[in-house]
């Protein structure tokens, strides 16, 4: 096992960009092409993310508005 792990330094994007990196950096470490990776972000402008099994969001989500 390689105990070695990299650290992306904060960066501040679109939620679908953010999620977007992440979906590369897992399948390029499931290749064995990178470490494991810990990194911190923002999003601009804001954004909500909803795990893997939240299936639904409740519907009053729908009429937040951040601006």
């Amino acid at each position: 096992m390689n105990p070695n792990w990299r650290l992306i330094p904060p960066l501040e994007a679109s939620g679908a960009m953010q999620m977007a990196i992440d979906h590369y950096l897992l399948e390029q470490h499931r290749q064995g092409k990178h470490p494991p990776t810990i990194r911190f972000y923002t999003w601009n402008p804001p954004a909500i993310s909803l795990g893997y099994h939240q299936q639904e969001y409740p519907a009053d989500w729908e009429n937040l508005s951040f601006q």
